[in-house]
């Protein structure tokens, strides 16, 4: 059986990586204006910027 603890205790996929290293050296703004957010965002993908609000309330 496979268990998913946290997001933080497990390893990232391979493809992850490999475009992390393509990508490491750009010099890029932060907080939502670099172009990769910004693709993103023009697709549809919405962010959940914590933790916290992604949990559902009961």
């Amino acid at each position: 059986m496979l268990y998913f603890t946290n997001d933080y205790s497990e390893g990232a996929h391979e493809e992850v990586l490999k475009h992390l290293i393509e990508t490491n050296m750009e010099q890029l703004s932060g907080y939502g204006t670099d172009r990769y957010t910004v693709y993103a965002v023009n697709t549809g993908l919405h962010f959940i910027w914590t933790g916290h609000s992604s949990q559902k309330d009961d």
